[in-house]
């Protein structure tokens, strides 16, 4: 008996650790780009995401992390007013999400751009 319990552990044992997972998988950016070409640099790399476009940025760990935008101009603007173009996210649970909508409108030959941001965190810092 107290070898067929002790197989059971072990066996539970092994299931458990094969079906774990690390604790920031599901951690993720999404970033839908409504407006002009931008650049998203995010933990040491540049996304680039095209006009009309989205990116999943995925298993990022938990922490908090400094973002940064680079904005293209548009044809017909000369000159751009950002909001909301740099921040900081931060991810605590392992399934944090974070998502970015960026859009943009031209008004006398001014660009104004930056992103609409919601996350499942309350960790979000947006800086102008």
């Amino acid at each position: 008996m107290k070898k067929v319990v002790f197989l059971f552990m072990v066996a539970v044992a092994i299931y458990l650790i094969g079906c774990s997972s690390a604790p920031w998988d599901n951690n993720r950016v999404d970033i839908q780009n409504l407006a002009a070409g931008i650049l998203f640099n995010f933990r040491d790399s540049v996304y680039t995401v095209d006009a009309s476009t989205s990116i999943s940025i995925k298993n990022i760990p938990n922490g908090t992390y400094v973002y940064a935008t680079t904005y293209s101009l548009p044809p017909g603007a000369k000159s751009v007013t950002m909001k909301g173009g740099s921040g900081s996210l931060v991810f605590q649970r392992g399934d944090s999400r974070y998502q970015f909508l960026y859009s943009g409108t031209i008004a006398d030959s001014v660009y104004t751009v930056g992103p609409t941001i919601s996350g499942t965190d309350n960790g979000l810092t947006i800086t102008q």
